[in-house]
């Protein structure tokens, strides 16, 4: 249930990082194309950053998270190759400054923007555990932005058919990995997710969904911050 509710969670973000709601690993210190996309096309990079006013409430960090630690995921679609990375830039007791990294390559637009957050790790999961939030550039300062207020509950629909079944021993990005695959079926579709029993930031390794594969492609111990922290 608790790989369930993280995955529940991780996915979450990553919606909301899709649609403009939040915000790599050459060596651990930079992923994607920072320091500006060259990808082809329009730089959309300014254009995300001044539309992103908010971003959620809660972010999944792994038990003895170290900073240092980052977790990158790619996926191909359209064209564009999209990174998704997650790193730790600080840990202070139970708070830890996260910050995610999202870049997209591809002939027609780009962008490279990073969304930090302020983490709570001692709130359970499901309450409100970001307490701080901001976007910017790589290797800039960020500039403050809002936290979404946590949604009320909502009663009724029906829930996705889901099932668990264990896997073992899958080699990805240079690591070997074992978990749970969780499958999700609803009404015209279905999504199968590959969850590592020691991954970290909610564990995802791969997912498959509407013919669009994403998996892990970098992971390390030593990530440098992505923005500029005084």
């Amino acid at each position: 249930m608790k790989k369930l509710l993280a995955l529940v969670a991780f996915m979450g973000v990553l919606a909301l990082a899709a649609c403009g709601g939040t915000g790599g690993g050459d060596g651990g210190e930079s992923g994607g194309c920072s320091g500006g996309c060259s990808g082809g096309g329009t730089d959309m990079t300014q254009m995300m950053i001044d539309n992103i006013k908010e971003t959620t409430y809660w972010v999944t960090v792994h038990a003895d998270a170290k900073a240092g630690q980052y977790w990158e995921t790619s996926s191909e679609a359209y064209g564009s190759k999209n990174t998704t990375r997650w790193q730790i830039a600080k840990v202070d007791g139970s708070i830890a400054i996260v910050e995610m990294q999202m870049t997209s390559k591809g002939e027609y637009s780009s962008y490279d923007y990073v969304t930090a957050y302020q983490v709570d790790t001692s709130v359970a999961m499901g309450e409100v555990n970001v307490q701080k939030a901001w976007i910017g550039k790589p290797g800039e300062k960020g500039t403050e932005i809002g936290v979404m207020a946590k949604p009320a509950p909502v009663c009724g629909g029906t829930p996705p058919e889901t099932t668990e079944e264990p896997f073992a021993d899958l080699e990805l990005a240079g690591g070997k990995w074992s978990g749970k695959i969780i499958t999700m079926k609803g009404d015209g579709w279905e999504s199968k997710t590959w969850m590592a029993d020691n991954g970290w930031f909610g564990g995802m390794i791969k997912n498959e969904v509407s013919g669009m594969v994403t998996a892990l492609s970098a992971f390390g111990e030593d990530a440098k911050p992505l923005l500029a922290w005084e």
